[in-house]
């Protein structure tokens, strides 16, 4: 049981949660991370050494090396808010931030090759603007890495170079109206959490993000987009 599991782990800013269940803990001052709370938390779920980063046999890895304590926070409270039971008297967490960073220095090391390359084996592009919608949210991941290149060995400082040089061309050449419509995207997916249930909007996500995708890349306009949307929902209250 997860936690069981949990509950036997002594927490500290050394030995945190980190991975994908970090990016499921709420951030309420930025609303980033991912939409799988329910699931991530639920009490069958299954707690990997992905989950954990720090010194100790259950951590995937320890990058408190290269990071130190930064955005490694005690969680317990923001826990409590989310409903999840209580499993420790302190749980330490990364911050979105933190986890992702966690994430991609891991992949440095550990990462298998996949036609001669380990990048994005543990974290995509498209996940990484998933996570970290805003500018000023990738910035701060952008800032952690470029901490931990001065002191990683330099395999895998050029990993993390080079991981940063392609979500950088990717993520800061966007037109002025890119930009524009992906804050505007961003905005209505916001309501869109609020509105509907969990599921739904899990439901409705890879049609909503290639709709987006579409636009960005201009192969249609918002308006024929909208246009489309309605032509469904008129079909749907025939």
């Amino acid at each position: 049981m997860l936690y069981e599991k949990l509950s036997k782990i002594q927490f500290s800013k050394q030995l945190y949660i980190s991975g994908m269940r970090a990016l499921n803990i709420n951030d309420y001052e930025f609303l980033t991370g991912d939409w799988h709370v329910k699931e991530t938390w639920h009490p069958d779920s299954n707690l990997s050494s992905f989950h954990i980063m720090g010194k100790g046999k259950i951590a995937l890895f320890d990058t408190n090396v290269y990071l130190g304590e930064e955005g490694v926070f005690e969680a317990s409270e923001i826990l409590r808010t989310m409903g999840i039971p209580i499993f420790s008297p302190t749980v330490y967490a990364a911050t979105h931030a933190r986890a992702i960073a966690d994430k991609i220095i891991a992949e440095a090391f550990l990462a298998i090759e996949l036609n001669g390359s380990k990048l994005f084996r543990y974290i995509s592009l498209h996940d990484f603007d998933d996570y970290m919608p805003e500018d000023t949210d990738k910035q701060r991941v952008y800032e952690l890495l470029e901490k931990a290149i001065k002191l990683l060995p330099q395999e895998q400082s050029d990993h993390v170079k080079e991981w940063l040089y392609q979500a950088k061309c990717k993520f800061e050449n966007l037109t002025l109206e890119q930009k524009k419509i992906r804050s505007a995207w961003l905005s209505a997916q916001a309501n869109v959490r609020q509105a509907f249930p969990e599921e739904v909007v899990k439901a409705c996500r890879k049609n909503s993000n290639s709709r987006l995708r579409r636009i960005l890349n201009g192969e249609k306009t918002v308006e024929e987009e909208e246009s489309e949307l309605l032509k469904k929902w008129q079909e749907l209250n025939k």
